[in-house]
């Protein structure tokens, strides 16, 4: 009965560990492939792939958030007009849980001086048992990236190739260059109401800030100028978070940096276009700057 048992046993661990050994494997093939790949399923591996390829502590800092931040932020410039290195980790939609995990990844390859997070994502809408998956999944995939990775055989057949250049984590759309107006129609009316942000997203913030806080890391909230995603609401509510937090926040919704709605967004105004992420990314260099002399206040 116990020689049944241990073996039993036995084989069940030979399993688990057959199992390990073969998901390892798959991971490193599939990350290999993508690597290589112009699939647009590469899209949102793309970001943490190109990362790791940068060579380790030649950053001074990296971007977090949606498309919201990698439509928005350039690099080129900022590194132009302040001499710092900066990439954008930024995925489509960007959940918290995807941030903290980029957030981590940028720590473990990056002797980072600043930490810029745009707030979209903080706005996002998930369940409980949501935001549990995103955690688990992002858990997960860490020792076994095949759980993301695993349409990387698609390869291998006829696809739809990628159309987007990145640079620095900036990613150039198909659309990027062009020019469709904006409806202001109701942007940023005023209000005195704050926006929704959930216990789930406060809480990863905050150890975001906790971990930079210890490491002597430059904490940067900002808001990217979006038609769609803009509010009083949501700046109402990122000023009182940026206040509880003690770090900077600075919303390019309500300062005046030049954009126009009719010539500076590719869709609309839900994202910029070239020539709108320039104006960005010329008054982000300037407020990095400001922020690290400690000229301004929380929330401006």
């Amino acid at each position: 009965m116990k020689k049944t048992s241990l073996k039993r046993r036995f084989v069940l661990l030979l399993f688990v560990l057959g199992l390990v050994v073969l998901l390892e494997v798959l991971s490193f093939v599939s990350v290999s492939i993508l690597r290589h790949s112009d699939l647009t399923i590469q899209k949102r591996n793309a970001t943490e792939i190109d990362f790791k390829s940068v060579p380790r502590d030649s950053l001074d800092g990296v971007v977090l958030g949606s498309s919201l931040a990698y439509m928005s932020v350039r690099p080129d410039v900022i590194e132009e007009r302040t001499g710092e290195r900066f990439y954008v980790l930024g995925l489509p939609e960007e959940k918290m849980a995807e941030a903290y995990h980029l957030f981590r990844l940028a720590l473990s390859r990056q002797d980072l001086k600043i930490v810029a997070i745009e707030c979209g994502m903080l706005f996002q809408e998930r369940s409980k048992v949501q935001e549990i998956q995103d955690t688990a999944t992002e858990a997960v995939s860490v020792a076994f990236p095949i759980i993301k990775t695993h349409d990387a055989w698609k390869a291998f057949f006829p696809h739809e190739k990628s159309d987007e250049v990145r640079e620095m984590g900036f990613r150039i759309e198909k659309n990027s260059g062009d020019v469709v107006p904006a409806d202001t129609t109701g942007y940023m009316a005023p209000t005195t109401e704050c926006a929704p942000i959930s216990a789930y997203s406060r809480m990863i913030l905050k150890e975001i800030c906790r971990q930079c806080k210890k490491r002597g890391i430059q904490v940067l909230l900002f808001s990217a100028p979006s038609v769609a995603d803009g509010s009083m609401a949501r700046h109402n509510a990122l000023v009182k978070l940026a206040g509880d937090l003690e770090v900077s926040y600075v919303d390019y919704n309500t300062k005046d940096i030049g954009i126009d709605w009719s010539t500076d967004t590719c869709d609309g105004g839900e994202h910029l276009n070239l020539q709108g992420a320039g104006k960005v990314s010329k008054a982000f260099a300037e407020d990095l700057r400001q922020d690290t002399a400690g000229d301004r206040k929380t929330g401006k």
